[in-house]
């Protein structure tokens, strides 16, 4: 990914090209508390947060704007899944809706703990998420079928990121505790 892009508390979004051949891009997104995800290609920037509609899909070279989600709840992570034809989004319900984006429309809903943050492994077929009460989940994007630690930390998980490799997961919590975790079965490696 070429992209770098950033949200500012007001909710005004810059995505930069990082070898400055494409013109910046800037636009207000209307939404409070936003969170941002690539698409593997580097194409789309989903731009999520608190408003209506909670999800925006934006062209990076244009802002050009898709909405997702009209009318559904606030969103606190996002990541893109299934080599981009899907994104998942964790809703301040406590839904985790993966999002067909050909359509628009919800491809499964799965019931979560609060979730504040996501993460896909390289190809999409791991979704990683952190609970707002310190539990990690993994689900394989092809069947949502979960597996989870529920106490892998004391306090809430602010990122998952998966290794270059995608054989683990890193994890770090608000108490500035970091830990990885073996990818399928969640096995503390490191802490």
């Amino acid at each position: 990914n070429r992209w770098i892009a950033w949200a500012d508390e007001r909710g005004h979004v810059s995505v930069v090209d990082i070898d400055q051949r494409s013109p910046r891009v800037e636009f207000d997104s209307g939404l409070n508390n936003v969170h941002l995800a690539f698409s593997p290609g580097g194409t789309t920037l989903a731009v999520a947060g608190e408003g209506d509609p909670p999800i925006q899909l934006r062209s990076v070279t244009t802002g050009e704007s898709r909405p997702l989600a009209t009318g559904m709840s606030a969103v606190r992570a996002v990541a893109f899944v299934d080599a981009g034809a899907k994104l998942a989004a964790a809703h301040a319900d406590g839904k985790l809706i993966l999002w067909n984006l050909e359509g628009g429309q919800p491809f499964t809903t799965v019931d979560a703990t609060p979730l504040a943050s996501l993460a896909a492994n390289s190809n999409g077929k791991w979704l990683a998420g952190g609970g707002l009460n310190g539990e990690l989940h993994l689900w394989n994007t092809a069947t949502m079928t979960p597996k989870h630690v529920p106490a892998a930390h004391e306090s809430e998980i602010l990122t998952v990121a998966f290794s270059p490799d995608d054989r683990s997961i890193a994890t770090a919590s608000k108490d500035g505790r970091i830990c990885r975790w073996r990818v399928p079965n969640l096995k503390r490696e490191l802490s």
